[in-house]
């Protein structure tokens, strides 16, 4: 096993890539030792009779991911100059939004997810933040070990209900809706979609009562501490003033609506929950 930059690697995996060459009839992979990158990956390599090798000098190449690429003198980010483009000129959230989406947010969509991001970031005294706490507690040297704690104590009751929601909403969709606009989000509702808050019930209804016989619960329902209402959930009025509210966070206010016909109680509508309609849009 080779160590080069903090990863272990395997010879045989790139003897095996080396091998799958036409030209290259046997081959060998060693580490060198490097002050730099703990080992160097040098290969020594026998080519097939009738073929010659060529050195390329790839020392001033450009190196690139699919997000962007530098050179001795500049960094390109999202096909655009960081230092002339980018510094100053946009803010992490729009950043982060561009990233994901491939594309730049309008002002409404980034006021949306920047105000989803802020609301997400006060999630208390939950069992994920005990498990991180703890670890750092045991092992103050090692605060990527805290972190990793409390994302692997995250799940379908903390940190997992933004993302079990979305999937929730979208699957109801799904299965309601044909429009393909519809489904990616269209701001204005096509045939397909409900275009009535009688027309969204019904819809809501119908998934809601297919979680309740499945007995599973509903995400984005209920909070063990604001059980009179959730603080974060004027996201949907920031939704609606930014003409982005989509038909996730519509049929979303339809469950606030209707599940207490079908649980039996009334369960606030969860900030975690609002954040996974606005971001499954």
């Amino acid at each position: 096993m080779l160590r080069r930059s903090g990863e272990n690697l395997s010879p045989l995996e790139v003897e095996d890539a080396l091998l799958a060459y036409p030209a290259v009839q046997d081959c060998a992979v060693v580490g060198v030792p490097s002050e730099l990158s703990e080992e160097e990956v040098n290969a020594f390599v026998v080519l097939r009779p009738g073929h010659h090798a060529e050195f390329v000098d790839r020392r001033g190449g450009m190196p690139s991911s699919s997000i962007g690429e530098a050179d001795e003198a500049s960094i390109r980010l999202l096909g655009h100059d960081l230092a002339g483009d980018l510094l100053g000129r946009v803010g992490f959230g729009e950043l982060a939004f561009w990233l994901v989406a491939q594309r730049r947010p309008t002002p409404g969509e980034l006021r949306l997810f920047e105000a989803v991001l802020v609301a997400l970031a006060g999630h208390g005294f939950t069992p994920s933040v005990i498990a991180a706490r703890l670890t750092l507690a045991g092992a103050p040297e090692s605060v990527q070990g805290a972190m990793a704690a409390g994302l692997l104590g995250g799940g379908s009751r903390f940190l997992g209900v933004t993302e079990d929601c979305g999937r929730f909403l979208a699957d109801a969709l799904a299965d309601a809706l044909t429009d393909a606009d519809a489904l990616a989000g269209a701001d204005v509702p096509t045939s397909d979609v409900p275009t009535s808050d009688d027309g969204w019930d019904a819809l809501a209804r119908d998934a809601v009562r297919a979680q309740h016989a499945a007995g599973r619960l509903v995400p984005g329902l209920g909070h063990p501490l604001h059980k009179n209402g959730d603080p974060r959930t004027p996201i949907m009025r920031i939704a609606g003033e930014e003409a982005v509210t989509g038909p996730h966070l519509l049929l979303f206010q339809a469950v606030g609506r209707v599940h207490p016909e079908i649980l039996g109680r009334t369960l606030p509508l969860n900030g975690a929950g609002v954040c996974g309609a606005a971001l499954a849009r």
